[in-house]
């Protein structure tokens, strides 16, 4: 009887898949002949370290993966290399979906592991890293470790207004050789008046600012844009969050700004991509662009501006 080739783990609980199921499978399925995983729920991190040690996936060219979020920020932080280990023990693929607790360091170690056969690329989490990691990513390491056979790549990332860096991203997925699909999703959410999220700032999840979480002040600081005149500084009293921190009239005004996604912006989007595109790159066949977390301000999210 010839081997399984694809393999697809999910059931209709709630339960994440743990060590203990892969464990099992393991006296049924040959991983090392799987050409196509899915796990198709949340496993958990420690299970990923489990197949990094007892799995072998030499055929494995197509892979589904969702990663559970830990309760714990600082969990995530700790068990982020071992996310990165799995990725790395993995033969080089061509089709790869990743979602849950994945942070720049995955980013990384997919880039560096399957640069030179990955066809076809699903992210997920982009949007939670800090801006300035978002930009390291996408442009100084797909410099470095270009991605030159992606076909087809579906992704989110924080808006920032259009400034230069996420002009530069723009550039960097454009001049991706064989690239001609793009799905591309424009996150607008404004996470600034978050708390501050103790542990190191390398974090994925160290992006929020304000003041700590133990703080016993009535209200949270807000992060004040300098560019913000006297009007936009003003509060919005509408809007409050649980521990009655108001926003300013200047984020409303933000968000109206990046949640606008118009035929004009499209093109300019689409030219810049177009103009990165060297003389033997294959064009951009399909570029599909949208919004989304325009109302969410931190914690609050509103309805308001939806509306």
């Amino acid at each position: 009887m010839a081997p399984l080739t694809t393999f697809s783990f999910g059931s209709r609980d709630h339960r994440h898949l743990n060590r203990y199921d892969l464990d099992v499978w393991s006296n049924y399925v040959d991983f090392s002949a799987l050409r196509a995983l899915e796990l198709a729920k949340e496993i958990r991190i420690d299970a990923l370290s489990w197949a990094t040690t007892n799995c072998s996936f030499t055929s494995l060219e197509t892979l589904v993966l969702i990663i559970e979020w830990k309760d714990s920020h600082e969990l995530d932080i700790i068990k982020q290399t071992e996310v990165d280990d799995f990725v790395r023990s993995l033969p080089p693929l061509k089709d790869l979906k990743i979602d849950g607790a994945v942070g720049p360091s995955t980013f990384r170690a997919i880039v560096q592991r399957h640069a030179s056969t990955l066809k076809r690329l699903w992210m997920g989490n982009v949007e939670t890293w800090p801006r300035e990691e978002v930009t390291s990513c996408f442009t100084g390491v797909l410099q470095e470790h270009p991605l030159l056979q992606l076909e087809d790549l579906t992704l989110a990332i924080r808006r920032s207004k259009g400034d230069e860096n996420e002009v530069a991203i723009y550039k960097t997925l454009g001049s991706l050789p064989r690239l001609q699909t793009l799905d591309l999703t424009l996150d607008c959410a404004d996470e600034s008046i978050l708390p501050h999220v103790p542990g190191p700032d390398a974090s994925f999840l160290g992006w929020a600012v304000g003041k700590d979480v133990n703080d016993n002040d009535e209200a949270m600081e807000l992060t004040q844009d300098r560019s913000f005149d006297d009007f936009h500084q003003q509060t919005f009293k509408d809007l409050q969050t649980t521990d009655g921190t108001h926003l300013n009239y200047g984020h409303i005004r933000g968000a109206f700004i990046d949640s606008a996604l118009d035929e004009k912006l499209a093109r300019a989007i689409h030219q810049i991509m177009t103009a990165a595109k060297g003389p033997r790159s294959l064009p951009l066949q399909r570029l599909k662009l949208g919004t989304r977390g325009g109302c969410q301000f931190g914690s609050i999210d509103s309805g308001v501006l939806a509306g």
